[in-house]
């Protein structure tokens, strides 16, 4: 299957394409979300988190929070 340009899009997978955006969150042990971390890379997100903590992201990964892709559905 050929790959379709962006430009090639109807507005309806047009407008679906825009409302779906991946990108990088930090989840604790149990899964939730820290929303705040939400960012387009991993690097970001972590630095996000790094700032308003006292610990390093290491000492958060060795009890195990972790740094996952997710994907950001937005409202119209």
């Amino acid at each position: 299957m050929k790959k379709r340009r962006y430009e090639d899009l109807t507005p309806d997978e047009l407008i679906r394409h825009q409302l779906k955006q991946k990108g990088w969150a930090v989840v604790n042990q149990l899964g939730y979300i820290d929303l705040h971390t939400v960012s387009g890379t991993r690097s970001d997100s972590i630095r996000r988190f790094e700032a308003d903590s006292t610990h390093s992201w290491k000492d958060w990964y060795r009890h195990g929070w972790r740094c996952v892709k997710v994907e950001v559905i937005t409202n119209p």
